[in-house]
C-alpha cells in the first residue's frame, strides 16, 4: 500500500572524514519526522552513484530509505526550508520515494 505522510521536522547531518570517507558511503542524511516527532524516513545522499540502490526501500515498521546523489542536495534541502507543507511519498509498485508538495499557485512569492 502507498504512502503519503506529512514532514514537519528534519535532521542534517552532513559528513566530513577526509581520505577515511572512501569507506562511507554517504555524503550527508536528513532525518524526516512526522507532527508527532516520529521518525518516518531518511534522505541518504550518496557520494557517487556506485553506491545508489536500484530502487528505495520502505520497512515494514514504515521507515522509508530515500536515496540521492549529494548533487541534489540544495534542490532537497531549498524545497525542505521553503516549501510548506511537505510529504514524504512512497509508492509500492514502483518501489521509490519522493518529497511532495500540496498544489501551489502559480507565480507564488516567497
Amino acid at each position: 500500500m502507498d504512502s503519503l505522510h506529512t514532514i514537519q521536522t528534519y535532521t542534517l547531518d552532513i559528513y566530513s572524514g577526509g581520505s577515511n570517507a572512501k569507506g562511507y558511503e554517504y555524503r550527508a542524511i536528513i532525518g524526516l519526522y512526522d507532527p508527532n516527532d516520529h521518525l518516518i524516513g531518511g534522505i541518504y545522499f550518496h557520494r557517487d552513484a556506485t553506491t545508489l540502490p536500484e530502487q528505495d526501500l520502505r520497512e515494514a515498521s514504515g521507515y522509508v530509505w530515500c536515496h540521492v546523489l549529494w548533487s541534489e542536495y540544495p534542490a532537497i534541502i531549498d524545497m525542505l526550508r521553503n516549501e510548506a507543507p511537505v510529504f514524504l511519498r512512497y509508492v509500492d509498485s514502483w518501489a521509490m520515494a519522493s518529497l511532495t508538495t500540496s498544489l501551489e499557485p502559480v507565480g507564488e512569492q516567497e
